[in-house]
């Protein structure tokens, strides 16, 4: 939801950018073409059903999302990275040492006083609602934030 939510506020203010969402945790093909038509057709590789359906309450379709593991590769690539939670930033510099100053945690980005952005992965619908709400507005705000930093430069 996240991924969708940022190229969304990116897209509202006329900015092309490659928004790219990847789990420490996820599942993936790793370049195996029998791997990868399995991995189609596997469950946890989409998005949830409540997360497809919150998303299309908002306009956006996050039908088609497959999710892949994160690789050194695209935290090279990457300008900024975003994470939900701190152990998630631990994992990535496990893979790329030299992208942490390019991490943040999206919390930074919510209103309150937060330490985590907590996934609804199985929970309900309205914790997918709140979930989305939460990553909206974090999203809208760094874009933001992002923009406003690249002009300074």
């Amino acid at each position: 939801m996240g991924e969708l939510w940022t190229r969304h506020w990116f897209d509202q203010r006329f900015v092309a950018a490659d928004v790219r969402s990847a789990g420490v945790a996820a599942l993936d093909y790793l370049g195996d073409p029998a791997a990868r038509a399995e991995l189609e057709n596997h469950p946890f590789s989409r998005a949830a059903s409540f997360a497809v359906e919150v998303m299309r309450d908002h306009g956006l379709d996050l039908s088609a999302h497959r999710t892949q593991r994160v690789t050194a590769g695209m935290l090279e690539w990457a300008d900024a990275i975003l994470v939900m939670e701190s152990w998630h930033r631990d994992k990535l510099l496990e893979i790329s040492p030299e992208s942490d100053p390019k991490i943040e945690g999206l919390w930074g980005y919510c209103e309150g006083d937060l330490d985590k952005v907590w996934d609804p992965q199985g929970r309900s619908l309205e914790d997918y609602r709140a979930s989305a709400e939460m990553l909206g507005a974090a999203s809208k705000t760094f874009v933001a934030a992002h923009l406003a930093a690249r002009r300074k430069h």
